[in-house]
């Protein structure tokens, strides 16, 4: 009898057990299934500042600088210095990217005025990050940031900074970006030649929007121009105070200022297209004629044949960006046959159609496309969607298989 009771108790307490497992101890939520085993933690998503550690200083107040508040790419930083030029601080920042594409680095993204960037008398520096840098799906990133006085700094009369900085990563490689250009009389250098002898056959993009400016005929937002060999490139200018221009190898062409805001500017096969205000662009002309030069492209001037700047933009640009696309060929082997088909052109990153078979080989029936005229290899349908197939500047080779 006891034993029964025994036994009974022990079954209650089992089904009791189970009973509180089930609709405590397991939980599904949003998706994400926890078992609890006193503490519970759910995958984060994105892209996000995972965390920021102290590194060194030199001569600077370590207690009164903290940078605990960061929410998901953005810092909340205080940075104290101390009272001599060469004071220094510097901290760890490794960001997560909980996604399942590539994320490239653009650019650190901050405003100048008292609520974001408190202190135009200390700046910073990354180490170990550069426009363009990524982190791949599920990986991480770490750099260093130092903040300190800018250069030539006379005197110190504040040394506290309050900031909030947004570390800008996108899945689109961006070669150059800047959300906000605050010029006069000065040059912002993309750091890119869009007609150098790597980058002339590649399909670009060019952005930017127009803010208030201290208009000056000539001005030029943007630039991609050599001057010293008949103006080869092209550019955008004030005509006058109302109307802006095209100039330069793909011919002329004038826009309403009062009415553009915004450019995008892109080449596609040597042919050049602009857009204005959010449009699609559209084809103004050609640059096939265009031979290669190294000149750099530039925001807020243009640069003469010595390489220093001129024609000014004294304003503000806005969303300003620079982007090559990589691209590589496919090229086609009658591997017995006979006629001629061109080089493919494929833009890394982009899934495209191969191009239809256009050999021919008497009594014999074309089956496929192979890496390897044996067939060996990796073997491609007909008119076959493909991407990536090799790297930047790159050549594959196809071979046509016969039956």
């Amino acid at each position: 009898m006891k034993n029964s009771m025994r036994n009974s108790s022990i079954f209650i307490v089992l089904i009791i057990f189970c009973t509180l497992f089930l609709s405590v101890g397991y939980a599904k939520i949003d998706g994400v299934d926890l078992v609890m085993r006193g503490t519970a933690s759910i995958k984060r998503t994105g892209l996000f500042i995972d965390s920021v550690t102290y590194v060194s200083n030199n001569n600077a107040n370590v207690t009164g600088s903290n940078i605990n508040d960061y929410n998901d790419m953005i810092m909340n930083s205080t940075i104290v210095l101390g009272n001599t030029l060469d004071s220094t601080i510097t901290y760890k920042v490794t960001v997560k990217n909980n996604t399942a594409d590539t994320m490239y680095f653009l650019d650190t993204v901050y405003e100048h005025s008292a609520s974001f960037y408190s202190n135009d008398d200390i700046t910073f520096t990354l180490d170990g990050l550069e426009c363009g840098d990524y982190i791949n799906p599920n990986g991480t990133l770490s750099f260093n940031i130092t903040f300190k006085y800018v250069s030539g700094l006379a005197n110190i009369t504040n040394q506290t900074l309050n900031s909030y900085l947004k570390f800008k990563f996108s899945k689109d490689k961006y070669n150059y970006y800047e959300d906000y250009l605050s010029l006069n009389n000065a040059c912002a250098n993309t750091g890119v030649a869009l007609f150098s002898t790597a980058n002339i056959d590649k399909d670009f993009v060019v952005g930017f929007e127009l803010g208030t400016n201290t208009y000056s005929q000539n001005m030029t937002p943007f630039s991609a121009k050599n001057y010293t060999n008949g103006n080869i490139g092209f550019a955008i200018r004030y005509q006058n105070r109302n109307r802006m221009q095209l100039e330069g190898t793909a011919g002329t062409q004038s826009y309403n200022v009062n009415n553009t805001q915004s450019f995008e500017i892109r080449r596609i096969n040597k042919e050049l297209y602009i857009g204005t205000n959010g449009a699609e662009p559209t084809r103004v002309g050609s640059l096939a004629s265009a031979t290669a030069f190294n000149t750099l492209a530039t925001f807020g001037c243009s640069l003469n044949n010595s390489g220093n700047g001129e024609r000014f933009y004294n304003g503000i640009i806005t969303n300003a960006y620079v982007r090559l696309i990589d691209f590589y060929y496919v090229a086609f082997d009658a591997n017995g046959g006979s006629g001629t088909m061109t080089n493919q052109k494929i833009n890394m990153g982009e899934s495209v159609e191969l191009t239809a078979n256009a050999f021919t080989n008497t009594g014999h029936t074309f089956l496929h496309w192979n890496t390897q005229n044996n067939d060996s290899g990796d073997s491609f349908e007909n008119g076959e969607a493909v991407k990536n197939l090799v790297g930047d500047g790159q050549t594959i080779r196809l071979y046509a298989i016969w039956s």
